[in-house]
């Protein structure tokens, strides 16, 4: 499904979900604490208060908690866009 992103101007491929949960990702072998912001089957949105120095396309790795169950997915990402506070990833 295309949609039209509004606010930056562009097409994506999957629809976003709200999911607020904390997540813990990897980035040159430091581990950080965020919060997820929306999610889809491309990709997420994520906050953190402590941005590291990210660029696009930079690898890091993403660990989301499963919403109604036990457990957590594990998915390698690439940095789509570092902006104050947030980032966006592309799963890959």
């Amino acid at each position: 499904m295309l949609l039209l992103n509004k606010e930056f101007g562009h097409m994506r491929i999957h629809e976003r979900r709200l999911y607020p949960a904390e997540i813990t990702f990897s980035f040159e072998s430091l581990f950080f604490n965020a919060l997820l912001e929306n999610v889809s089957l491309g990709g997420a949105s994520v906050l953190t208060k402590n941005l590291p120095l990210m660029k696009p396309g930079c690898a890091i790795t993403v660990v989301i908690p499963f919403e109604k169950r036990e457990g957590c997915v594990k998915r390698n990402a690439k940095v789509r866009w570092p902006k104050e506070g947030r980032f966006g990833i592309q799963f890959i």
